[in-house]
């Protein structure tokens, strides 16, 4: 009967430690933190047709209504016209859908 009282408050001891790891891992020095800088563009919506353009350069495709904007900022729409933007985009573009996103705050 003692074996196994000391089985059972070691086993939660450990219990007790693992939980405490988590805590522990995303604690970091508030003075480290690097401010965010991130000017990604993120775009989704319904599209036209696409084409890649002058060598590789420029995508460009005709936005039936497609959503951009930063990721915690304020978003617009395209609707109905054609976009036109530098090939450093990340994702997916095939009519009828765009998903993705590219460096910089205005690609176009």
């Amino acid at each position: 009967m003692k074996i196994m009282k000391r089985k059972i408050l070691g086993i939660l001891v450990c219990m007790l430690l693992l939980a405490t790891i988590p805590l522990a891992a995303g604690m970091n020095n508030p003075s480290e933190q690097q401010p965010m800088e991130d000017k990604r563009t993120f775009v989704s919506g319904f599209i036209g047709f696409s084409r890649i353009s002058g060598g590789g350069t420029y995508i460009t495709f005709f936005a039936i209504a497609v959503r951009h904007g930063q990721m915690f900022g304020e978003y617009g729409m395209w609707r109905l016209q054609l976009v036109r933007f530098d090939s450093e985009f990340h994702g997916i573009i095939q009519a009828p859908f765009i998903l993705g996103w590219f460096e910089g705050s205005e690609g176009w």
